[in-house]
Formats: structure tokens, C-alpha cells, sequence
């Protein structure tokens, strides 16, 4: 195979080295990929490959290419309209940074990335940031806006674009709308508290590393905390963890290991244990995961790209409302209390 070939394409033929970086180039430009991550960090590594960075930025795909690329899928929005999805958040350096996307049927594209440290409360600043990005993707292509925030500043922002561009709808995140809701139901009184108590428990096993050995040899699971990308998401999912482990866990606790064990006798490990053989913990974590765990479901339907969920959220919402009332039994006063409060 000749220096100027790369690999074999789909068809299991080569193709030629400069075409692969372009390939790779475009992979990572709509990536959203920060090209200053390919520097290198050693002296040593700098020297030899101090070219590194400009290759990927420049080499694999030009400026002019990039540019190009974008035209082309703006273009294609004149015929399927786009959304505009923004994201915000605060960097290492403590600057506030706005990232716009261009979200399309041929995909997303990172369309432009600002810092907006001076202007993150300037209504009228954030206003005419917007109508610049509108206007470069064309206003008649763009069909909504979904923003990352609730926040008052950019709700006005979004009461301002849509005054003004009548085609154009604003609303926010649906996953982030979800989080806030599981968010609100996780400061309530009771799920508060038994959130906490389901925190008591794997902050002591997974704390000591005889007791988290116990518990994996009692229960089906490697570790009581469930992981997630939403962060809001992850109380409930450990609950339900939890519950799932119940008669595992009382095992544990009546077992000789645990008996002999330095922990069954001391004041965090008897307020575990305490935890575990209460039945009102049991029933308050069932009554916290009626609505919850529908809630996490959508979100993580969401988290994962499902198209098709997305298509249909509002109906699969008041599917959710539905789904709450008759794991309560449709006793308004149990499940009102998380609806009102969470703005369900």
C-alpha cells in the first residue's frame, strides 16, 4: 500500500490520505471539537511535533472548507427548517461562554461559540447577539430557538425575538425543563428526606471497604449509586437502586459477617442498619419513585437522542401526568402534592 493511502472506505477500497483528513477534519469540526486540544503538553513533545494543532485545524480541513460545510447545510434548512439550540455555561477560566448550534435533518453543527462575560445580564446585548446568528442562518429558515436557561434575562430575550420575528418560536430545553421539575420534587419535605437517608446508606458502605465487599456478596449489584449524564436524575435512580436491593440488604444485615463486624456496632453503622429495618423509609421511597422514575424515564429517553420521543414530547408529558395519577390510584391528594410543586 502506497505512503499516500489510507485505510479502506466502505467499500474496502482506498482511499487517498489527503481525503481522510478532510473526513476526519469535518468529523471533528462538527464535533464541536476545540482544535487546541491536539497541543501538546511536554517541551519535548512540542519540539517534535510543533506543528501538531495548525495540521488539524488547517491541514485536515481549511477555513474556506469549513465555511463551505456550513453554507451547505444552511442551504438544505431553506427546504426542512432548523432549530437553533443554545447551550451556556462557565469555563475553568471563569468566563461565561454561549455556544449556538445549528440543529438540522443532516445534523448538528457547531455554528459559534462566545463569551459573553460582559453581557450575560444585558437583555439587549443577548438581543442583537441573537439576531446576528439569526440572521446568518436566515431567519426564514429557522423555525424555533430552544435556550439552556429559564432565567429572567433570557426569557426576555426570548419574549423580544419572538416580538419581533413572528415566525419564530422560543422555548426552553426539554431535558433541562424535566431536571428542574425532578430538581423541585427533590427539595420537598418528605423526598428530601428520604433522598437522604438513601444518601446515609451508599455514603456508608461505599466508605468502607469491608462493608461494600459484604454488600456485593448479599446483593445482585456492583455499587448501590447509579450513574447518569443528568446529574438531577441520579438521586432517583440510586433510590430506585435501592429498593430493588431491599431484601438483599436486610440479608446483609442479619448475616454473621455483619454481626462480627467492628461496623454493627458503631453509631453510623446502627443508623444504616436502622435505616434499612425501617418500613416507613421502605413506603415513603415507593411513594417518592411513583412519579420520579416516569419522570428519569422521559429524561433519559431525551439524554439518549430517541427521535421519535422527541417528536411527541408534549403528548408523552401528559402521558407521564396520566401514568402518575394511576400509580396513585388517582388520589389527587398524593399526587397533586408532586405536580403542583414541581409544576408537572
Amino acid at each position: 500500500m502506497g505512503s499516500k493511502r489510507s485505510s479502506c472506505d466502505r467499500e474496502g477500497e482506498d482511499i487517498p490520505v489527503s481525503q481522510a483528513k478532510k473526513r476526519v477534519g469535518r468529523f471533528l469540526y462538527e464535533m464541536g471539537t476545540d482544535f487546541s486540544a491536539a497541543t501538546p503538553t511536554s517541551p519535548c513533545e512540542k519540539i517534535n511535533a510543533i506543528h501538531s494543532c495548525h495540521q488539524v485545524e488547517y491541514e485536515f480541513l481549511s477555513h474556506q472548507e469549513m465555511l463551505d460545510h456550513v453554507h451547505e447545510i444552511i442551504d438544505t434548512c431553506a427546504t426542512t427548517g432548523c432549530s437553533i439550540v443554545v447551550d451556556g455555561w462557565k469555563d475553568e477560566k471563569g468566563r461565561n461562554l454561549m455556544n449556538f448550534l445549528v440543529d438540522c435533518p443532516r445534523g448538528p453543527i457547531c455554528f459559534r461559540l462566545c463569551d459573553i462575560s460582559t453581557l450575560s445580564d444585558d437583555v439587549d446585548a443577548l438581543v442583537l447577539l441573537f439576531e446576528q446568528v439569526i440572521a446568518e442562518v436566515r431567519v426564514e429558515n429557522v423555525v424555533q430557538i430552544i435556550s439552556h436557561s429559564v432565567s429572567e434575562c433570557m426569557a426576555a430575550v426570548g419574549n423580544s425575538l419572538m416580538g419581533k420575528y413572528p415566525t419564530l418560536f422560543w422555548t426552553v430545553c426539554a431535558s433541562h425543563c424535566i431536571e428542574m421539575i425532578l430538581e423541585k420534587i427533590g427539595m420537598m419535605g418528605t423526598t428530601r428526606e428520604i433522598l437522604d437517608k438513601a444518601k446515609t446508606i451508599t455514603r456508608f458502605i461505599h466508605s468502607h471497604a469491608m462493608v461494600l465487599n459484604l454488600m456485593r456478596n448479599h446483593t445482585l449489584v456492583h455499587d448501590l449509586v447509579k450513574p447518569s449524564k443528568s446529574k438531577p436524575a441520579i438521586p432517583f435512580l440510586t433510590l430506585q437502586n435501592i429498593v430493588s436491593e431491599k431484601w438483599w440488604l436486610e440479608k446483609m444485615l442479619i448475616s454473621s459477617e455483619w454481626k462480627t463486624s467492628c461496623w454493627a456496632s458503631r453509631r453510623d453503622g446502627k443508623g444504616v442498619a436502622d435505616i434499612v429495618v425501617d418500613p416507613s423509609f421502605w413506603n415513603g421511597a415507593e411513594t417518592v419513585l411513583k412519579p420520579t422514575v416516569l419522570l428519569v424515564g422521559v429524561l433519559c429517553s431525551i439524554i439518549r437522542g430517541d427521535k421519535g420521543q422527541m417528536c411527541y414530547i408534549y403528548e408523552t408529558m401528559d402521558a407521564v401526568k396520566e401514568d402518575i395519577a394511576v400509580e396513585f390510584e388517582n388520589n389527587e391528594s398524593q399526587y397533586m402534592r408532586f405536580c403542583s410543586s414541581s409544576g408537572c
